[in-house]
């Protein structure tokens, strides 16, 4: 899907057509991604996804404040 869209329309996928029932209007463009930005991409995606869900994890009083340079200090 994330590499070539078209082709799975065309193939009449069903994942991508329970996706397009779902959200009826919204159509993913074809990026130009190769199958390694693809990896990357969902590599990233992946780590990101675990981070978020191990702060979501964590008691609201013990959580780390990160500003845009690195620093930052943590609530315990």
């Amino acid at each position: 899907m994330i590499t070539n869209p078209a082709r799975l329309r065309a193939n009449k996928d069903p994942i991508l057509a329970d996706l397009d029932a779902k959200y009826k209007g919204v159509r993913m463009p074809n990026l130009g991604l190769s199958a390694s930005d693809a990896s990357d991409l969902i590599s990233y995606l992946t780590t990101r996804t675990a981070q978020i869900n191990e702060l979501r994890a964590q008691p609201e009083e013990q959580h780390l404040h990160q500003s845009a340079d690195g620093t930052g200090h943590q609530h315990n």
